[in-house]
């Protein structure tokens, strides 16, 4: 999983992400379409080359989206609903 560059898990019904670790240094993407996600695993901001984060179709509150997009910060591009 160390060599990973991204994380594709689409119609899964997904509840939670896993925890990012150190052997997520190399992830660069995420898709977690269509699930069931409310939030991202805290931590994942810090994976250094991580840039796209897509979690369109997921249930996320409205409030929960702008937290989600404040954490991440400009140089990482969010996909939500």
């Amino acid at each position: 999983l160390s060599l990973l560059p991204s994380l594709v898990v689409r119609n899964d019904a997904l509840t939670s992400l896993p925890a990012p670790s150190a052997t997520s240094s190399t992830l660069t993407r995420v898709v977690a379409r269509t699930n069931c996600l409310t939030s991202v695993p805290v931590g994942m901001e810090l994976i250094p080359e991580l840039k796209v984060i897509d979690l369109k179709g997921n249930p996320f509150a409205d409030g929960a989206k702008v937290s989600t997009i404040r954490r991440f910060g400009e140089d990482t591009k969010i996909k939500l609903d």
